[in-house]
């Protein structure tokens, strides 16, 4: 793997593991799945570059990170966490250009640890959160009484007819 390939999966990581540009990408800030890949990927891109370049200040990092995510998410982070990703970025550039790389390596190796952790909670979240679902739409639909269970039919076109449940007064 290059120099180059090796810090844009560094900054991969970041981004990815970044909860303010996670949290705006699932509430559709980037505008569709393909948009805001195309997104993330010029943002990667554009901070891999800028770490490469000789002449790159922290504050560079920042202005761009902060235009960018403007620009393509249309919206502005306010908790400092543009700046914090930007510091998190200049540290690991002056260790790579130090010759560093083993550190850069560990980071990476943390951060995908923290993603697969990540989604394992969510996955026992969803888990836990569909079993709860299930277990109210059981309560919800067993009839405990002796009448008769109103199931819906289904129409010779496959389609399910839903039947009216409310009792007809004679």
């Amino acid at each position: 793997m290059s120099d180059y390939d090796e810090f844009k999966l560094l900054v991969t990581s970041i981004m990815d593991n970044w909860y303010g540009l996670q949290a705006a990408i699932s509430h559709g800030m980037g505008g569709t799945p393909a948009q805001t890949s195309s997104s993330l990927s010029r943002i990667i891109e554009e901070m891999t570059n800028m770490c490469f370049s000789a002449d790159t200040e922290k504050e560079d990092l920042s202005d761009t990170l902060e235009d960018r995510i403007d620009e393509l998410f249309s919206t502005e982070f306010e908790d400092g966490s543009i700046d914090e990703i930007a510091e998190i970025l200049w540290n690991h550039r002056k260790n790579f250009l130090s010759g560093n790389k083993e550190s850069i390596r560990s980071y990476i190796a943390s951060m995908q640890k923290k993603s697969c952790e990540k989604t394992i909670q969510r996955q026992d979240v969803t888990d836990n959160k569909m079993d709860t679902v299930e277990e109210e739409f059981i309560s919800k639909n067993t009839s405990t009484s002796s009448g008769p269970n109103y199931l819906p039919a289904e129409d010779s076109d496959g389609w399910t007819v839903p039947r009216n449940n409310r009792r007809r007064k004679h």
